[in-house]
């Protein structure tokens, strides 16, 4: 058996789902409660049969490293780029005012 950390408002929808499950509440009331349509409460009840209890965490939570290379992303590649722009527009000023006093 695996855990799966959840915040409240997870395990309150999953506490809702359910419900809904065992017919105490309908589909309509449970999506009302999580703030949902019910559409897509019909969809996590059909996931939650593959899924289990993890249908109401997020997607990326479990991959971690995902999330960790789009930051890489921008830190590795992209600012360096960014800088140079700046560098050179600030250079280019420089060089403006330069003109402009002489």
């Amino acid at each position: 058996m695996e855990r799966i950390a959840m915040s409240r408002k997870e395990r309150d929808d999953l506490d809702w789902l359910k419900r809904a499950k065992e017919g105490s509440i309908s589909q309509r009331e449970a999506a009302q409660k999580m703030g949902v349509i019910d559409r897509w409460v019909r969809t996590l009840l059909k996931r939650m049969t593959k899924q289990g209890d993890a249908v109401v965490v997020h997607g990326l939570r479990a991959h971690r490293a995902l999330l960790l290379g789009r930051h890489c992303l921008w830190a590795c590649r992209l600012q360096p780029l960014v800088q140079d722009r700046q560098a050179f527009f600030h250079q280019r000023i420089q060089f403006q005012q330069h003109l402009i006093q002489a």
